[in-house]
């Protein structure tokens, strides 16, 4: 598995995925502090899960994807090597580079807060440090599934339909299901969910507090923490397992 995913890690290695593993951290936490002044801890890690990582997610796979797809994967199909195995790399590349965005995000929400404090800054309904921790942990397990869903987009349809296909879908998840009680029927709802009992914010950016519109005690269940990780890890292998079948597929034809 490592000479593949090391494979996956070198053809990569001048494209803009190390780019966007920066800058679109950097990004959403910059335009939170101009944009929400003293909210911005909230608001950042809000759009983070809600629209800067599905988005971040789906360029990086495209990127990954691309690099052998666009020479009609001859490159691999041509190696005395399983197929599946290359396809693995891929995911496991996949996952190693978004892990990084997520994690240099929630770096920098959390120097965000230590800076604050020292420094006595406002920052209202700041999640504190144990909380930021936790939600990067349970947000990379229920994110995971975008990686091979991703991929296996972008090879059966090609980049550009994917990012639309895996953008649109999300929002349109986290919008209809994410307060439902059928939220892990739908992965992209599973993560503004979680979010809930972990930090306290409902998907529209209001705390999770009674009076706050939507609203209702089971939000703060944690139960619907380990009931979205499990559903999410159930639709990771699933994505994972049709990826491989369709990469088998190329390889005998």
């Amino acid at each position: 598995m490592k000479k593949y995913f090391l494979a996956e890690k070198m053809k990569c290695r001048k494209t803009s995925v190390g780019k966007l593993m920066i800058l679109m951290p950097i990004f959403t936490l910059v335009f939170s502090m101009y944009i929400s002044g003293s909210y911005f801890i909230i608001n950042s890690s809000n759009w983070w899960y809600i629209m800067m990582f599905p988005a971040m997610a789906a360029l990086m796979c495209g990127v990954i994807v691309r690099k052998d797809k666009k020479l009609k994967n001859h490159a691999v199909l041509t190696l005395p090597v399983q197929q599946k195995k290359v396809w693995d790399g891929k995911v496991m590349y996949g996952l190693w580079v978004t892990g990084a965005g997520l994690t240099l995000m929630f770096l920098l929400i959390l120097a965000g807060e230590i800076l604050g404090k020292k420094f006595t800054f406002v920052i209202t309904n700041t999640p504190s440090a144990g909380r930021i921790i936790l939600a990067w942990a349970v947000l990379f397990l229920t994110f995971m599934w975008q990686v091979p869903f991703c991929m296996f987009l972008a090879e059966a349809l090609g980049s550009l339909p994917m990012i639309l296909i895996h953008v649109v879908l999300y929002q349109i998840a986290f919008i209809a299901l994410s307060l439902k009680p059928y939220y892990m029927l739908l992965p992209g709802a599973i993560p503004a969910r979680v979010m809930c009992p972990v930090l306290g914010i409902m998907p529209s950016n209001l705390l999770a507090v009674p009076g706050s519109v939507g609203f209702y005690p089971e939000l703060l269940n944690s139960s619907s923490v380990w009931i979205g990780i499990v559903a999410s890890m159930f639709w990771f292998l699933l994505f994972w397992g049709m990826g491989r079948k369709l990469y088998e597929r190329q390889g005998v034809k």
